[in-house]
């Protein structure tokens, strides 16, 4: 449907200058809702996450990442997700990590495999 759109900024950044210099790039989220010639119905999120590898940094992906689940779980469970975008994050991080396994779990998100795996 051609209406079937919303978007969020999620409103909060690391910063203006320097390293933090990362609020230059809003940060939020956008779903579009499509609807298959079967009927099938999805919603495609695109978003895009605070940068940076400061502990603070970290935390605010978290935050972000907890807004955009709640506003995929007020959604009805019979569709379809798909998410996808700038996670600005590193697996390698430990903080990281857990926020994105936790994310998937709360959601009971699968991966494409079009990225890093998760274990």
């Amino acid at each position: 449907m051609a209406d079937d759109f919303d978007r969020k900024p999620f409103g909060f950044c690391h910063g203006w200058f320097g390293a933090g210099g990362d609020c230059w790039a809003v940060k939020g989220y956008q779903r579009v809702g499509i609807r298959t010639p079967s009927g099938a119905e999805i919603d495609l999120y695109n978003t895009h996450l605070e940068a940076g590898s400061s502990d603070y940094a970290t935390q605010i992906r978290g935050q972000q990442l907890a807004l955009l689940a709640s506003a995929i779980e007020a959604r009805p469970k019979s569709r379809a997700v798909i998410i996808c975008g700038d996670f600005n994050t590193a697996f390698n991080r430990s903080g990281d990590r857990d926020t994105l396994l936790g994310f998937r779990r709360r959601l009971e998100l699968q991966d494409s495999g079009a990225g890093p795996e998760l274990s």
